[in-house]
Formats: structure tokens, C-alpha cells, sequence
């Protein structure tokens, strides 16, 4: 009995249990990825794959996945997005097909905003996609809705602070027509949001505290505000992004599906207003539910499962202590049910003896409840412990980084336990978030050193560029701080990102030999290029006359310079001065560049006195600079020069100086001239010839010679011994046509001559002589002997002049020579008719009947 009554009195003093809160419509959400391709499945960064690999682009993909999540028990797919950008990103025409598929099936989609997506570069940026957003995708049917608003949830919100948000919302929402769904763990941005979600809960080591500890926050900020925050629970089949190069990878093992019930439990207990799967297909980080290889339909099962679950009753009232993860809510065990105690009889009252009296004892004060006073700040802590008639024990500190400094992260004895009064409460109050050791991402790509830090609650602050010649370009050169400082979480480390190998200046070459010049160029990291020859007036042979790049331009190690190497002065076109006056000859050869070299001159028939005949090299030849060209200058016709008095040699000389030749030379007996002097010429002297002809020279000599009958033309014949002859033979000396054989007698050279026209074309024997036709004809008249000097007479045309008289003309035949000169043309004698010459012997006794010519 007596321990019935104090039961019944313990159950008079115990506490009654705290009502329950009222809970929206519940929506179970997952997030949705759209960039894969075939690459992905074999790039080695998964751990696992689809069980039918796909790319994001197909639309029947899109389709299947919809109907995959609407299967297993989820409203929405949220889809990762880059903005309304086409070019280069399939988040956007991903994004419609993704509406358009929800719509037709009835169910939904919304959008994660990327707010550090590549495409976002600025403040200005983000705006503008969030404009198109709202006006655009929010106004499909397929777009998800929460109480008519569409729903927007934001990654990496805290790029921007939260008065900067403050004014986008301003701007592109000012009525607050939709929800906007913040992540991370700053509760501040609260201000300007609808409402709290994390992304991931598998860095947690407790997933029930976490998820409880910000279900809490949500809604005192909520309570302390007086306005509404929705609170988003995440849950999760497990983590596994050690695949992805990321330096601060780690793995959460999915233990059959017991982490993810366990999370899904957490999850409830704290009461959401809606659950987000993280994810439906984020393969790089090992979070998809999507049917796989590896698991198949397990995780797409168990989703319909606890979602059906959750879907089907409110959560239960968040513990006052996060409960180790079970599988799923238990439901709680009843209240046992007591008999009522009866009545204690008044004192005094009568009863018959042997009755029992029945006794109600004091235990003592009746115990009592400890106030929950977790997440409460430290003063309101205290007052709430002693109004319950209990006293502050032990106040210790220690760092959260889910409770905020100042405010209550544990309490002992736990809230909800039955003390005396009086007794003693210790708290253990939060001095802030705990110090995060910043990972050392030096050397990571920049993606990869973006999730080391936000795996250790870090976050990216500035991002500057710098060129390096040891760092990949987009891996990090370095950080600020440092790796292994520690710091409070949510701080931002700053990095520095290779551009690349740093460009190389491209040196000076030009003027430098081609050895030299490759030299510096491959010195400088850079490799010789194209290599082309170029002539040049200015710049030696084998240097470099230009460059490209030219020195001093920024290029990329590894660049080709191209050179131009000087082949030598630049050739120089002979100008053509042939028939031109000699200075202006020699002013077009310098005009050229080039320099007059010997002038010569020589006669011509053809090219006027002063004028050039001949130059050397011929025009349009190809010549050094400054190359001599040599001119042969016209002297006009030949003049005969006066040699007469001269000696042989002296003559000889001055007449080729003329442009002519020595003729026949005939030496003759002087008692008056030297021998070797020349005492007559033929032509005479100033006459003008053709260029080349032969001048005949009489000189001295101490002998008695022939006496020839000659033509200017008849070769150079030197002196010949007297011979017998016929009288009046005709002796043919070098002028007498080869194809005649020697007359013995006048009349048979008459014959001879009747016969043939070749004979007044007598062929010259000395060389550079030439004849024409009727000209220069000799015919030789020899006695027996020559034996004593002659008088010379000369014929002339109409004009015959033979020696004295007196003699008779067989004397004349016997003792004297008669030298015929002629000229062209001839002419006969009496009747000055032009004929052939030819000899005619007619004799009288006293006097010749003449030469008939």
C-alpha cells in the first residue's frame, strides 16, 4: 500500500509532455543533375555507374528519370542551373526539357541556383539570370509551387553578403512572391531568405544533433522575427567522392541502406518542412539513389518506402537530446494506466475496531523537471534553470559549430529529467564555431581546391591570376592562409591560380649572325621558326635582317621565332646603254649602281662616233653592286691615218689603231729613204673606209723588187726575188681565184678573164681583208728581170698614162714593169664604157695599140 501511494504521488508531481507543433503539407524533394556524357562514365572519377549509361542531353533520358522519382515517392527533382545561357551549357535547354517532362507526367521540377556557376562573373550577372528565372521557367507548369510561390533553392549563397542579397531580392522579387532556399551554416542570411537547408550532413559525426541542432535554429529565428522560415532536412544514402582528385576526399559508407534510414530518421525528428534527397544522380560524389550497377533499384526502393512513410504522419516533437540513429521513428510506449488511491478517512472519524487506517507518508518535496534550456543564450539558460527551482551548477565553454557563441550546447542533467529542487544544472556554453585547419590545396586544380575547402566548412574568398612556369595552368600557385591554419569555420581562403607558363619576351636578334641568333633565341625557351634567305644592301650576308615576333613581344615558352638572314647585297639589273651616247652610257650605269669600267673604242660603219657599240656584262645581267661594266664606244668609219715616213712598225701600228689593216706591204729600192721607212700608202691619207680594210705601204729597201699591180685589198706580200717569166706573161699573185690554174701567156689570162666574172672578185690572203665585187683588182706585168728602176705612172679612171714614150713598145716589154693601179669601177679608155677588165696585146711597131679596159 504504502508503496501504491507513493506512486500515486509520483504521479501527481510529474510534469505533463509539451504539445506538438503544427506541420506543413509535407514534400519530399531530390537533387537532380543534367551535365553527363559518355565521358563520364569512363573518366575514372565515379565509383559507380548507371545501370544504363546515358547522356543528360536526351530527352528520353530526362523522361525516364522523371518517371523514375515520381515512382519512388518524390515531388520535385531540383536541377542544378548555370543560367539562361545556351552557348556551352545544358543546364538551360536541360532545364526545359526537364519542365516539360515534369508537366506531362504531374509532377515537378525547380531550380538549385549556382550562384558561383561559370557563367555568373558578377553581381550584375546573377540578377539577370534570377530576372529570367522568375519571368520565364517559374511561370511553366511544370515549375514546383509551394503555396502558389515558386521555389528556388541557392548554393554557395554566400558569395554575396547578405545585404548585397538583400538588394537583388529587392530588385528582382521586391513582393517576395517565391521562396528562396539558403545553404550553408550562417543563419544570418535568414534576413533575406525563406528558408534553411545543408546540402551535405555526411561530414557530420552526429546526423541527428545536426540535423536537430538547425531545425531549432530555423525556427527560433523564425519565433524571435516573428515570421515563418522554412526548414529543409537532408538526407542521404552515403558519400564517396574519393575518385574525384579532390585532396580532402573522404568516404561515409552506405552499410546496406542503414545510413540512409538513419538519416531519414534524423531527418524526421527534427522536424522539416520538407525532406531533400541528397542526391538523385550526383555520381562524382557517390550520392545518387538513380538505379545503379553496384546497387540496382535499392536505394530508388527504400526512397518510396520512407518517403511513404514520412509522407504519412507529422514527425514527431524534436528531442531535447539527439537520439542515436535508428532505422525509423518507434512510436512512443504508452502511459501505464493507475487505479485511483481511495480516500484517506478523516481524522476522528469512528470505525469499528480492527479496521485499517490507511496512512499517507511525505517523501519529501516532489521532484522536478529540468528545464530544456539547450540553444538558449547563456543568461536565459540560467533563468530558466532557476524558475524550475533548480540552481546554475558548472558553466563551462567549448567551441560549436552548429550552436552560436554565447548560447547553450548541453546541460546536465538533460532536460526532461526528474531532480530534487534545488539541484544543481551545469551548462556548456558555446564560445563559437570551432577552429577549422585550412587543407593545403597548393598544386590542386582550382574545382578541386574549392572542395577541399568547403569539405573542412571553408569557403573561396578572391581568386586572382598569375602566370607560373612550374603549375599547370587552373592549379593553385598558392593560398592565404596557408595550409595548416587554423581558423573558425565559414572563413574564406583566398587563392591563386596559374594562368599557365608565364610568357617569354622574345629577344633581339636582328644584326646577329644566324648561328648567334638561334642561339639567343632557343636561350630564351623559345624555338627557331621559319628560316628565309633575303638579299640586302644594308645588312652582311648570313645576318638576320628581321624577326617575327619582333623583340620584345610577350609570347608563350616553346614559340617559333621566324628569321630572315641576309643573303648579301641585293643584285643589281646591267642596264641596256647599247647605241647610247657615251655619257649618257655612263650616267645610266651609275644611276644603276654600278661603275664604268674600261672604255675602248673602235670604229664602226653602222654606229654614229660617241655612241656605244658593245658593253660587257651584256644588259639585264644580274651583277654585284658596284660591278664594273665595260663600253666599246663607236670611232665612227675608219680614217686613214698619214704613215708615210714612218717606220714599218709605226705605220703598222697607227693604221690598226684606226680600225684598219695593213694591206699589202711592197718594198722598194730607195736611195733617198731609209729602209723600213715607208714612202707611200694607198689608200691615201684622210680617206674614209670601211672598218677593217687594208692600207697599203711602200717602204724602202736596199734591193731591186717586183713591181706589182694592186688593189687596196690584195694581201700583205713581202718581198719576192725576181723570177724569169714570158714577156707580157700575166703572173697571178694572192688576189688570182683558186679555181684558176696560171696563165703562161696574157691572152690566155685574157681568156680566162672573158670566161669569168670571178675575176674581178679576187680573194684577199691576208686576214681581216675583205673584197666586193668590181673592186681592188692587181694584175702583175713582168719583164724577165727587173734590173733598174722604173718611172711610175698611175691609171686613172678615163685616164691611161703609160711610161716615156720614146721606148719602143717590145723595149718597154723588155726593160722596163709597168705597175697597173686601178680603182673601182674602171672604165675603158676611149669610151669610158664600164666593163670587165681584161688585157688585150695588139702590137705596131712603134707604139702600143694600149690597154683596153
Amino acid at each position: 500500500m504504502l508503496a501504491f501511494l507513493c506512486a500515486t504521488i509520483l504521479s501527481v508531481c510529474l510534469p505533463g509532455a509539451p504539445p506538438a507543433h503544427a506541420q506543413e503539407p509535407p514534400l519530399v524533394l531530390a537533387f537532380y543533375y543534367a551535365w553527363y556524357d559518355q565521358n563520364t562514365w569512363t573518366s575514372g572519377t565515379v565509383a559507380d555507374s548507371p545501370a544504363e549509361p546515358y547522356q543528360s542531353a536526351d530527352p528520353a533520358v530526362i523522361q525516364r528519370h522523371v518517371a523514375l522519382a515520381q515512382s519512388a515517392g518524390i515531388d520535385a527533382l531540383v536541377v542544378s542551373w548555370y543560367g539562361p545561357q545556351e552557348a556551352n551549357n545544358q543546364t538551360e535547354t536541360n532545364l526545359r526539357v526537364l519542365l516539360d517532362s515534369a508537366a506531362a507526367a504531374g509532377t515537378h521540377a525547380a531550380v538549385a541556383f549556382e550562384t558561383n556557376g561559370p557563367f555568373f562573373p558578377d553581381r550584375a550577372s546573377v540578377t539577370a539570370a534570377l530576372r529570367h528565372l522568375l519571368g520565364v521557367h517559374a511561370q511553366h507548369p511544370g515549375y514546383l509551387r509551394y503555396e502558389g510561390r515558386p521555389v528556388v533553392f541557392f548554393w554557395r549563397q554566400q558569395r554575396f553578403s547578405v545585404d548585397v542579397w538583400d538588394s537583388i531580392r529587392s530588385e528582382v522579387d521586391p513582393d517576395r512572391t517565391s521562396l528562396w532556399i539558403a545553404e550553408g551554416v550562417d543563419i544570418a542570411f535568414q534576413r533575406v531568405f525563406d528558408g534553411h537547408y545543408l546540402y551535405s550532413i555526411a561530414w557530420s559525426p552526429d546526423v541527428n544533433r545536426t540535423l536537430a541542432d538547425w531545425g531549432g535554429r530555423v525556427r527560433r529565428y523564425a519565433a524571435e522575427n516573428n515570421t515563418r522560415r522554412l526548414w529543409v532536412a537532408t538526407v542521404m544514402p552515403g558519400y564517396d567522392d574519393t575518385r574525384s582528385g579532390r585532396a580532402s576526399a573522404f568516404a561515409v559508407g552506405r552499410r546496406g541502406g542503414d545510413y540512409y534510414r538513419a538519416t531519414w530518421a534524423a531527418a524526421i525528428a527534427s522536424q522539416p518542412d520538407w525532406v531533400v534527397i541528397t542526391s538523385f544522380n550526383e555520381w562524382v560524389e557517390g550520392t545518387m539513389i538513380e538505379p545503379s550497377v553496384s546497387y540496382g533499384d535499392q536505394y530508388l526502393n527504400l526512397t518510396r518506402e520512407l518517403a511513404a512513410q514520412y509522407k504519412a504522419a507529422p514527425p514527431p516533437t524534436a528531442p531535447t537530446e539527439a537520439p542515436a540513429p535508428t532505422p525509423m521513428a518507434v512510436a512512443a510506449t504508452p502511459t501505464p494506466q493507475f487505479s485511483p488511491p481511495p480516500s484517506p478517512l478523516p481524522t476522528g472519524t469512528p470505525v469499528t475496531e480492527g479496521s485499517t487506517v490507511n496512512l499517507v507518508v511525505s517523501n519529501g518535496p516532489c521532484p522536478v523537471t529540468v528545464p530544456d534550456v539547450t540553444g538558449l543564450d547563456q543568461a536565459a539558460a540560467e533563468a530558466a534553470v532557476v524558475a524550475a527551482g533548480l540552481v546554475v551548477g558548472q558553466v563551462t565553454e567549448q567551441c560549436s559549430d552548429t550552436v552560436p557563441a554565447g548560447s547553450v550546447i548541453s546541460q546536465s542533467p538533460v532536460a526532461g529529467a526528474s531532480v530534487q529542487p534545488g539541484s544543481a544544472v551545469d551548462l556548456v556554453i558555446s564560445s563559437g564555431p570551432c577552429d577549422a585547419v585550412v587543407p593545403d590545396v597548393v598544386g590542386l586544380t582550382q574545382e578541386a581546391a574549392q572542395a577541399a575547402l568547403e569539405a573542412a566548412n571553408l569557403y573561396i574568398g578572391t581568386i586572382s591570376q598569375e602566370c607560373s612556369d612550374t603549375v599547370p595552368a587552373g592549379s593553385v600557385i598558392s593560398q592565404n592562409p596557408v595550409g595548416g591554419t587554423p581558423v573558425t569555420q565559414g572563413s574564406t581562403v583566398n587563392l591563386v591560380v596559374s594562368t599557365g607558363p608565364c610568357p617569354v619576351s622574345v629577344p633581339e636578334v636582328t644584326g646577329l649572325d644566324q648561328a648567334a641568333a638561334e642561339a639567343a633565341v632557343v636561350a630564351a625557351g623559345l624555338v627557331v621558326g621559319q628560316v628565309t634567305e633575303q638579299c640586302s644592301d644594308t645588312v652582311p650576308a648570313g645576318s638576320v635582317i628581321s624577326q617575327n615576333p619582333v623583340a620584345g613581344t610577350s609570347v608563350q615558352p616553346g614559340s617559333a621565332v621566324n628569321l630572315v638572314v641576309s643573303s648579301g647585297p641585293c643584285l643589281v639589273a646591267v642596264p641596256n646603254v647599247v647605241g647610247q651616247a657615251q655619257a649618257a652610257a655612263q650616267a645610266a650605269i651609275e644611276a644603276a649602281g654600278l661603275a664604268v669600267g674600261q672604255v675602248t673604242t673602235q670604229c664602226s660603219d653602222t654606229v654614229p662616233a660617241g655612241q656605244v657599240i658593245s658593253q660587257d656584262p651584256a644588259a639585264g645581267a644580274q651583277v654585284s653592286p658596284g660591278s664594273a661594266v665595260n663600253l666599246v664606244v663607236s670611232a665612227g668609219p675608219a680614217v686613214v691615218p698619214n704613215v708615210v715616213g714612218q717606220a714599218q712598225a709605226a705605220a703598222a701600228a697607227a693604221i690598226t689603231a684606226a680600225g684598219l689593216t695593213v694591206g699589202a706591204v711592197q718594198e722598194v729600192n730607195s736611195t733617198q729613204v731609209p729602209a723600213g721607212t715607208v714612202i707611200a700608202q694607198s689608200p691615201a691619207a684622210g680617206a674614209t673606209l670601211t672598218c677593217g680594210a687594208a692600207v697599203i705601204c711602200r717602204h724602202s729597201h736596199d734591193a731591186v723588187t717586183d713591181l706589182i699591180a694592186s688593189g687596196a685589198s690584195a694581201g700583205l706580200l713581202s718581198r719576192n726575188s725576181c723570177r724569169a717569166s714570158p714577156p707580157g706573161a700575166i703572173t697571178p699573185r694572192s688576189w688570182w681565184p683558186s679555181h684558176f690554174t696560171e696563165p703562161a701567156t696574157a691572152e690566155e689570162a685574157v681568156r680566162h678573164k672573158r670566161s669569168s666574172n670571178s675575176i674581178t672578185k679576187p680573194q684577199a690572203k691576208c686576214p681581216g681583208t675583205r673584197g666586193r665585187d668590181g673592186e681592188r683588182v692587181g694584175l702583175v706585168l713582168t719583164p724577165r728581170c727587173c734590173s733598174k728602176p722604173l718611172q711610175w705612172s698611175r691609171i686613172r679612171p678615163g685616164n691611161l698614162i703609160l711610161p716615156t714614150a720614146q721606148h719602143r713598145p717590145r723595149e718597154m716589154m723588155t726593160h722596163a714593169c709597168i705597175h697597173l693601179f686601178t680603182t673601182s669601177p674602171l672604165y675603158h679608155v676611149k669610151t669610158r664604157k664600164k666593163s670587165h677588165l681584161f688585157l688585150e696585146k695588139s702590137f705596131r711597131r712603134r707604139n702600143w695599140t694600149g690597154l683596153k679596159l
